[in-house]
């Protein structure tokens, strides 16, 4: 977007210039040193008119910025501001006006987003003297999109109203610029956090464009591939939630684990039907064929028989059973998840608020059909071991705080060598398998054999 800074100049050039009319097609073709030569060398004419001048330099501006060449695109705009300065165009308001525009766009592109807030409004000082909506429609909308960047999310959004109020009045409402806002305005809420808002706003500017735009087009490909992000987002913003950092250390640090405090203390007794009782149940195709897991689960059963590894649905079932009044936290690969939840809502009764983590690479495929699903709501979708381990690790700790205010002597510091004793298993499958990769293995095939095995 930024990047285009001033090909609309060179777009509204007068064609019939043939002075000009090489250096605005080497421009247009991208081909911008040659353009620089071309506009340098009209430069270079004796007794070159003001008027000649201003758009050699402006073109000079542009073919800088699309060269990256800041620091010179600047030296272009303010030799161009200062001739604008002193002579006396018809146009020359507005002249300046997009002059302060082009100067701060430059500073955007710099990141120095003080200098391109501050030219921004010199430009709206000068606007607001002028009859030109379109102008200062451009400018609201550039500011807000600074503030976004500077993460002033209230100005950013004054700015795009501003800008909302005078396009609404000079524009049909599908027009093609209500789109690009919309989409504008779902990057701020993005990168506010506010996932919901930032979807609806994408989905908006989706709308807008479908009336005008063929769904191959790059702008529809573009804000579908956004629109599943924000929907993956709303998923994992459940999961993803803040975890305490004595959790963190549990997990990270598997020799030396500070225990968790008010965790159950009789993790290992979930033969009596106390709606205190916890267990875990991990539901993966491998887990149970593979020698080195095999160790690790037999590691896992001297700590506690509350965690249950099941490689089949049949196998998960025969552990549902068990399981009616105890509070389940249940970690599933993704091939399983729409066959066996249905089940665990069925069988789980929902006073006891089943917890669903699915564990899948391709997390987009689960998206819309994980958010009608309340116990997944409660867990969450992963693609990365840690993440779902911290998840579960707050979970866990959580409950268990809930539940000492109810029940007396619940204390343990078992949760933690569960965590590192699963944090070992998952390292085993899915993270060394793609260390031993065979050489000849090309990239997408190793991506296919993880998918293979998360999905």
């Amino acid at each position: 977007m930024l990047t285009d800074l001033t090909k609309e100049a060179a777009a509204t050039i007068q064609k019939q210039d043939a002075c000009f009319a090489v250096g605005d097609w080497l421009y247009l073709e991208c081909k911008y040193e040659k353009a620089r030569e071309h506009f340098q060398n009209i430069l270079k004419r004796p007794c070159l008119s003001a008027s000649d001048s201003i758009r050699c330099y402006k073109s000079l501006g542009a073919v800088e910025v699309e060269l990256k060449k800041y620091d010179e695109a600047l030296d272009m705009f303010n030799t161009l501001l200062t001739i604008l300065m002193k002579c006396d165009l018809p146009t020359r308001k507005e002249d300046i006006m997009t002059c302060y525009v082009s100067i701060g766009k430059v500073y955007w592109l710099k990141g120095d987003y003080v200098q391109a807030i501050e030219y921004h409004h010199e430009a709206l000082d000068v606007g607001s003297l002028t009859l030109n909506p379109t102008g200062m429609s451009t400018i609201y909308k550039n500011l807000a999109n600074i503030y976004t960047n500077t993460k002033e999310f209230n100005l950013s959004r004054e700015n795009f109203q501003r800008a909302l109020e005078i396009d609404r009045q000079r524009l049909r409402k599908d027009h093609l610029q209500f789109g690009q806002t919309y989409a504008n305005m779902g990057k701020m809420y993005q990168e506010e956090g506010n996932y919901k808002e930032a979807l609806a706003y994408f989905e908006k500017a989706r709308e807008i464009w479908l009336k005008t735009l063929a769904p191959t087009h790059v702008y529809i490909e573009k804000i579908e591939k956004t629109i599943c992000k924000m929907k993956s987002k709303l998923v994992q913003t459940n999961a993803i939630a803040h975890t305490p950092a004595v959790t963190h250390n549990a997990v990270e640090n598997q020799g030396h684990i500070e225990p968790l405090r008010n965790i159950q203390q009789s993790m290992n007794q979930l033969d009596v039907p106390d709606p205190n009782k916890v267990m875990i149940i991990w539901l993966e195709e491998f887990i149970d064929r593979d020698e080195d897991c095999g160790q690790l689960k037999n590691e896992l059963r001297q700590i506690t028989n509350s965690l249950k590894m099941v490689d089949s649905v049949e196998s998960c079932r025969k552990c549902l059973q068990y399981v009616k009044d105890r509070k389940l936290f249940f970690i599933i690969q993704g091939k399983y998840a729409k066959q066996i939840v249905p089940e665990i809502v069925q069988i789980i009764p929902p006073s006891m608020k089943p917890v669903v983590y699915i564990f899948s690479f391709n997390v987009i495929h689960f998206i819309e059909w994980a958010a009608e699903q309340e116990c997944i709501m409660e867990g969450g979708i992963f693609d990365h071991e840690k993440d779902l381990l911290l998840r579960l690790a707050k979970d866990l700790n959580d409950y268990v705080k809930q539940k000492s205010a109810e029940y007396e002597n619940v204390q343990s510091e078992l949760i933690p060598e569960i965590l590192a004793k699963l944090k070992q298993i998952f390292d085993h499958r899915y993270q060394t398998k793609d260390a031993v990769t065979p050489s000849h293995q090309t990239d997408n095939d190793a991506n296919q054999a993880k998918t293979i095995m998360a999905q």
